[in-house]
């Protein structure tokens, strides 16, 4: 059983162990975009974001993952037409909408409103 305890004796594989509560979370999270994305056409489009995690349903709608500190291009030229911008905070469970749209027909860089991991979703208009 080596390596399966911790300082004070509790197993990884328990359910109440620690680092499993962020993961639940954040799972709650995926599950909540989820419900208001039409899933089923979304795909992962990596090559679209500078960030190389982007899912995407190209000209509708647009997720795009930015980890800690990290400011990112996303390809819109395909993609005419105004979109409505929504940051996603995970840690904080936090939602920050834009003020103005986002013009599709060209590259836009993003800077999340925060320097921990957040998620970018657009939406066309």
């Amino acid at each position: 059983m080596s390596g399966m305890f911790l300082a004070g004796g509790i197993l990884k594989a328990a359910k109440d162990y620690p680092d499993w509560e962020p993961l639940r979370k954040n799972m709650g999270y995926i599950r909540q975009l989820a419900d208001r994305l039409d899933l089923v056409k979304m795909v992962p489009h990596n090559g679209l974001s500078s960030t190389s995690y982007c899912l995407a349903n190209p000209g509708e709608a647009y997720v795009v993952y930015f980890s800690e500190g990290e400011s990112g291009t996303l390809n819109l030229i395909n993609a005419a037409g105004e979109y409505a911008i929504e940051w996603f905070i995970p840690v904080l469970n936090k939602t920050i909408k834009g003020n103005t749209l986002i013009k599709g027909d060209s590259f836009q860089t993003f800077s999340p409103p925060f320097s921990g991991d957040a998620v970018l979703y657009l939406k066309k208009q």
